[in-house]
């Protein structure tokens, strides 16, 4: 019955490709591009299907799903030696252990007009595997803290820099407000190595703790991934919006805008959307902060980049490197900015982007920047950008085991102890059939 009433509505097809489930492609000569339903993709895509551009001629096969939808459906390509993509969209965690396996074709020859300088140091170098450049960056991001600044005034509260989790905590609660749907924060919940475990990843950081030490033993069931995971649980469970059990970012994202948070702690590539009175109702009494801290200032934010990469599997590698060219390009922010406005840019890749009108417009850009620039230049063992994964390829694996385990306790299933003295099993279990630990 649910089937023949999406079938009647014309559904049947999107439901499919959110799900990766696309036709093949309508020609051999047309590109296959597949991608995550990431902020500023849709537009580009409209862009492209608008304007005249280098690749108007060109039959591109756009294939846009959720994001993890689109990492299981790469995976399985790779496994099979399948050519089903000639682009793709990488996060900066796959591009270097695609490129070690020999899944990737190098950008060996980047033209002057590209302006490879102009590209943020972290952004390229999340790209690069042994002094070769095997993708270019479409956006990143690292994580800040959005409030509404119209509650803060009313309730009389100030934000403090930097922002502790504890002094979040106190602001949650006082304006958590159910019964006018209105609830004190909105953090991703639902499972997933680039969900809720991004998240909390970084809030085990900046208590203290990490995934692993150096001899590659783990080192989740201590005292410093409990107060971490204690402290989500306390947020999200007491003052978090209905469902919250199982929130991405962008259902946060929905809530936010609509006015139904107070706070979220979130990607910093969310401000345009966030800070847009076009798709925001609470545009104008947003406010923005750095990503709350723990014990230490170290490792507090994430950084994160969304990257186009092409297949060694691919046999039109030459057209797919152009359009990668063009999609990262300076160019195309330009003609987003002309023709859609300071909230289309795509954030976090060029300096060039930061110009004194764009961080005039959007509030979040210049602690983006800022951070950003640091990662670049500094020593990042003290930076406050930390890692929110491990760099192998079991991570994946282990993110999303982990992941269940907190989302358990964030339900009450099992306790939080309980719930990291299995993940610490699982993830040592992983780790020693993988061979890095004995």
């Amino acid at each position: 019955e649910a089937y023949h009433a999406l079938e009647a509505r014309g559904e049947i097809e999107e439901v499919l490709k959110q799900y990766g489930m696309y036709e093949a492609a309508p020609s051999s000569s047309s590109l296959t591009v597949g991608v995550p339903d990431i902020n500023g993709i849709k537009q580009v895509i409209q862009y492209l299907s608008s304007h005249d551009t280098p690749f108007s001629q060109l039959a591109i096969d756009w294939r846009v799903m959720d994001e993890t939808v689109l990492r299981k459906r790469l995976q399985g390509d790779v496994a099979v030696n399948q050519a089903n993509y000639d682009l793709v969209m990488l996060g900066n965690y796959d591009v270097p252990i695609w490129a070690k396996k020999g899944q990737l074709a190098a950008f060996a020859d980047v033209p002057e007009s590209y302006d490879i300088d102009d590209v943020i140091g972290a952004a390229l170098t999340a790209n690069t595997y042994e002094e070769t450049l095997y993708a270019l960056p479409f956006v990143a991001e690292t994580t800040l803290t959005y409030y509404r600044k119209d509650l803060l005034l009313n309730a009389g509260l100030n934000i403090q820099s930097p922002l502790t989790y504890e002094q979040l905590y106190a602001m949650v609660k006082q304006l958590h407000q159910p019964e006018k749907e209105v609830y004190g924060i909105g953090l991703r919940s639902r499972v997933g190595w680039g969900q809720n475990m991004a998240l909390l990843s970084v809030m085990v950081n900046t208590y203290g703790g990490q995934w692993v030490n150096q001899q590659m033993q783990p080192q989740i069931n201590t005292r410093e991934w409990h107060k971490a995971v204690s402290t989500y649980i306390d947020l999200l469970g007491n003052f978090g919006p209905p469902n919250h059990q199982d929130l991405g970012w962008q259902e946060n994202q929905a809530l936010f805008a609509e006015g139904k948070l107070a706070f979220f702690v979130d990607a910093s590539s969310l401000g345009g959307s966030i800070l847009n009175p076009k798709t925001s109702s609470v545009a104008k009494n947003v406010g923005v902060t750095q990503a709350p801290i723990g014990t230490v200032k170290r490792g507090s934010q994430w950084f994160w980049s969304w990257n186009f990469a092409v297949p060694a599997s691919s046999e039109r590698k030459q057209a797919a490197q152009q359009l990668a060219l063009w999609l990262t390009s300076k160019a195309l922010n330009d003609a987003l900015r002309e023709n859609y406005g300071l909230y289309a840019v795509l954030p976090g890749t060029r300096h060039s982007t930061y110009d004194e009108s764009y961080q005039r417009a959007i509030p979040s850009a210049s602690y983006e920047y800022s951070a950003l620039r640091a990662l670049s230049h500094t020593d990042t063992s003290a930076s406050a950008i930390g890692k929110q994964f491990v760099p192998i390829a079991e991570f994946t694996a282990i993110g999303h085991l982990v992941g269940v385990q907190v989302n358990m306790a964030l339900t009450k299933q099992v306790s939080v102890s309980e719930a990291l003295k299995t993940a610490q099993y699982q993830t040592t279990s992983v780790m020693r059939r993988a061979g890095y630990i004995q």
